[in-house]
């Protein structure tokens, strides 16, 4: 499953190019229903993935409601493709503007096979891009079933030269057109998905070529460094065919996933000797450690990529809450482009915003204990009689923050019963701890845990990382130190109404 999942992520690609302006944001719904809903209503969670080009992997829950209908309503810049996660993780694609409806058979969760293609059979879409969602749907079935080799590739990242890789992927993609084509033919496919199918052959490639960078030493054991190091210039070559001031294709996932490794390379060029400077510098001088990028960029890169480049260095530190570090090195005239200035600009004012006046949900509580010992017994003697479902997060921590929406789901089952959801957070400024609870708005008893408080509770629970989950009962009884995630829905709802009785 793994591998699979691995193609469908470099298989995203959009569609075609739109022309070489500024988008215009317009809503895209993706709804339908679930038949036979009654059968399988404890699968009550889907879930919809898209990339961005600043914010990255945007990813959307929803509970399926007891008629079995959802419902998404986005806002998009560009064409995206998408995942749709119910019974599998299946490839769509969607336009601003688009409205889609999904027909879901039940029994996809009866399934017999691993077949791509029957996965598929059990979704039907209709609404806008009808033709061109059908086709994706099946070339990404035809192409994970019958042609994608992981076993071949896996074993190319890690025995071959960057010579002989960069041929190998070379010669597949020449050997892919050849099948595409004969595809379209057989299909008679939309020129829309041709659009689509040419992109993404190219990109992959450009991708591909990339992620062997550090694919290769990570399979080996090897240094990243020291492997960049080695790599002959000549591999890089394809990028002497890239027209980077080009933003027709920032609709194709492809190209997305390319820029993120370019990004990436970009940064692994910095020269040694720069690289130590700014690494000594970023605990004592964090301003002036990340004020070396903004000069850095400008200086390697020109045009849209350098725009590129800019923007998502502020936009990755804005998400990450350092708006009060980096304020003072914000300067929005060094990004040319209107459309990622504006989305620059934008999320520095939310950001802004949150640190200076954060607005916290009705149901979000900010709590302070003082007490440096015995900081599980204060917690039960601030909640007594409760059931305690305990959240160990931070702001930064992705899978945290990806059980908050199934968190909400969970809340709402035991909304008015005798259980107490808390949030312990630690390793992050008090400033992002609050500006994430008054942006995700997530309701519950919040307490900032010092590294004090944070070591004493990971050893009474067994720590290893986050998110980690523990369950206390209305006795201040320990019932697991590793309960269930929220995403678990089914067994956590079951084991708290347990306790509850």
């Amino acid at each position: 499953m793994k591998r699979i999942i691995l193609y469908v992520i470099s298989a995203l690609a959009f569609l075609a190019c739109t022309p070489n302006q500024n988008p215009q944001t317009k809503k895209a719904i993706v709804a339908g229903c679930v038949s036979n809903y009654d059968k399988v209503s404890d699968h009550n969670i889907i879930e919809i993935f898209y990339d961005d080009i600043l914010a990255g992997q945007i990813k959307l829950s929803e509970k399926i409601n007891p008629n079995g209908q959802f419902k998404f309503v986005v806002d998009l810049d560009y064409p995206t493709a998408f995942y749709l996660k119910y019974s599998g993780l299946l490839t769509y694609h969607i336009s601003p503007g688009d409205s889609l409806h999904f027909e879901i058979n039940a029994d996809c969760w009866s399934k017999t096979s691993n077949s791509f293609a029957e996965e598929y059979s059990f979704y039907k879409v209709s609404g806008t891009s009808k033709k061109m969602n059908n086709d994706v749907a099946a070339y990404t079935a035809f192409f994970i079933d019958s042609i994608n080799n992981m076993d071949e590739h896996d074993e190319m990242v890690k025995n071959a030269s960057p010579l002989e890789y960069r041929s190998y992927v070379e010669a597949l993609t020449k050997e892919r057109i050849g099948i595409v084509e004969e595809f379209n033919k057989t299909n008679n496919t939309c020129p829309q998905f041709r659009n689509w199918v040419n992109h993404k052959l190219e990109y992959d490639k450009w991708d591909e070529l990339m992620r062997y960078r550090w694919l290769h030493p990570m399979h080996n054991q090897k240094d990243m460094d020291e492997f960049m190091g080695s790599i002959p210039r000549e591999y890089f070559d394809f990028f002497s065919g890239w027209d980077k001031d080009n933003k027709e294709c920032l609709s194709s996932n492809s190209y997305l996933s390319f820029l993120h490794e370019y990004t990436m390379y970009v940064d692994q060029c910095v020269p040694q000797d720069s690289q130590k400077v700014y690494r000594a510098l970023y605990n004592t001088d964090f301003e002036k450690s990340m004020g070396f990028f903004l000069r850095y960029y400008p200086s390697v890169e020109t045009g849209f990529i350098k725009d590129v480049l800019i923007s998502k260095f502020y936009y990755r530190l804005l998400g990450a809450k350092y708006y009060d570090k980096i304020k003072n090195i914000y300067y929005p005239e060094l990004i040319e482009d209107e459309y990622l200035k504006q989305r620059v600009q934008s999320k520095f004012k939310i950001e802004k915003d949150l640190f200076e006046n954060p607005q916290y949900a009705a149901g979000s509580k900010i709590n302070q204990l003082a007490t440096e010992n015995n900081y599980l017994n204060s917690l039960k003697e601030k909640f007594p009689g409760k059931v305690l479902y305990i959240d160990f997060w931070a702001p930064w921590c992705s899978p945290c923050m990806g059980e908050m929406p199934h968190a909400k789901n969970i809340k709402k089952h035991f909304e008015g019963e005798d259980v107490v959801f808390i949030y312990l957070a630690n390793r992050c400024e008090e400033s992002a701890w609050k500006s994430t609870i008054a942006e995700k708005k997530i309701e519950g008893e919040h307490f900032h845990l010092n590294d004090k408080q944070f070591a004493e509770l990971g050893q009474v629970f067994n720590i290893t990382g986050i998110p980690h989950y523990a369950l206390i009962n209305k006795e201040g009884v320990v019932v697991r130190n590793k309960a269930p995630r929220p995403s678990n829905g089914k067994e956590l709802i079951e084991l708290i109404e347990k306790q509850l009785n």
